[in-house]
């Protein structure tokens, strides 16, 4: 009798076989949600418990539990836990939120069921880190191959995959530096070699990283910077609508430049004819006093250079307002004069002929003898370049 007990007791605890539970390896994000599946499957027999523990360096942790009568946190892990299966379906899913670097580790999913008995099933869960990419340069013009880019990539689990891509010629990825940060996520920063002349001072490059966590490879755009001394310096006019002609003074620099001296060759500035900000100059007179080579010196911390303006202002008189008035009064009283004179002298020759023509009707009405008349007066027109003969006394005479 008791044989038979032990061998009861015994086929209780002997897993059915075909009855097994499905799942797979998670792999989870930092700062995400995870998933953990869980489901048992060809078997009808009563399920009594959904349990869920996590192995730790000593014994496993019991963290959630699901019976009839509903689910229960067993610590404060278990309250990060939403269950999202199905009891009655023997689905024992649950989520995970907020998965941290710390929530590493191997999960264990447990089916208790009668008269079976409990089946679990180990569930490695991995936690991955996204990358923070960032590129950088800065670099002095140079002959010689150095590093005109960085690009890191910073806390990544695991580690990153990183290329170039530029325009111009290059070395690519001439060397990695790795550091393994304390709580295992990798630190990566790959160089990019070429030789930084002043060309290459804004041409765009691009780090491309590629990382299990990324969707897709993440392109990282930069313009690159190289520095150089100012060059080509040159002095241009403002375009302004005062009255007071602007100078600027301009360089191809990188960084900008700092400081902006003026100079001129011949005198000192005149305070109240030149004002100077910066790289500005303007004018506030136009008097040959301004003629002369002028200098202007930009500098950075890496050089110095200058450019050369010169101003011609040719000697011209201008004519104040007064003077122009009177000028125009003068002109003015001219014109009244030699009008009035011309007026004068056409009156003076209307008279003489008028005096002519009256001492003529004046004989033919004075005397009887016409004959008589006419003798005188012919006589004096022939005479006469002293009385001006006017055609009407023909036709007067002719009477």
């Amino acid at each position: 009798m008791k044989r038979a007990a032990f061998w009861i007791l015994f086929l209780l605890h002997i897993p059915v076989e075909g009855i097994q539970v499905i799942d797979g390896e998670k792999t989870a994000v930092l700062g995400e949600n995870v998933t953990l599946t869980c489901r048992l499957i060809d078997t009808k027999e009563k399920l009594t418990q959904i349990s869920w523990q996590r192995k730790t360096a000593s014994d496993p942790m019991n963290f959630f539990i699901y019976t009839d009568e509903g689910p229960r946190a067993m610590n404060e892990f278990g309250r990060r836990v939403r269950f999202v299966g199905n009891y009655k379906f023997f689905d024992g899913s649950i989520q995970l939120s907020n998965v941290s670097l710390s929530d590493e580790g191997i999960y264990i999913c447990i089916f208790t069921i009668f008269p079976s008995g409990p089946y679990k099933h180990e569930i490695p869960l991995t936690v991955i880190v996204r990358p923070r990419v960032t590129v950088s340069s800065g670099v002095e013009e140079s002959s010689v191959r150095s590093t005109v880019a960085t690009c890191t990539s910073a806390n990544a689990k695991p580690e990153t995959q990183v290329s170039w891509r530029a325009a111009f010629p290059h070395e690519g990825v001439r060397d990695v530096n790795v550091t393994v940060n304390e709580n295992g996520t990798i630190t990566a920063r790959s160089h990019l070699w070429a030789v930084p002349t002043r060309s290459l001072n804004q041409e765009e490059v691009q780090c491309v990283v590629r990382h299990p966590a990324l969707e897709k490879d993440l392109v990282v755009s930069h313009r690159l910077d190289v520095r150089y001394s100012p060059q080509s310096v040159n002095i241009i006019p403002e375009q302004t609508s005062s009255n007071n002609p602007v100078f600027l003074c301009q360089a191809d620099a990188n960084p900008v430049p700092t400081s902006y001296s003026w100079n001129r060759t011949t005198r000192a500035f005149s305070s109240d004819k030149i004002t100077i900000s910066g790289n500005r100059l303007q004018l506030l007179d136009e008097s040959p006093d301004l003629n002369g080579l002028y200098i202007c010196e930009v500098s950075n911390q890496y050089g110095k250079a200058s450019g050369t303006l010169y101003i011609h202002i040719a000697k011209t008189s201008r004519t104040s307002p007064g003077v122009l008035i009177a000028g125009i009064v003068l002109i003015l009283a001219a014109a009244g004069v030699l009008i009035f004179t011309w007026y004068k002298r056409r009156q003076q020759k209307e008279e003489r002929s008028w005096t002519c023509f009256s001492c003529r009707t004046e004989s033919n009405y004075s005397d009887e003898n016409e004959g008589d008349a006419r003798t005188p007066m012919s006589a004096l027109s022939n005479q006469g370049s002293a009385v001006p003969r006017d055609p009407q006394d023909d036709q007067i005479t002719s009477h």
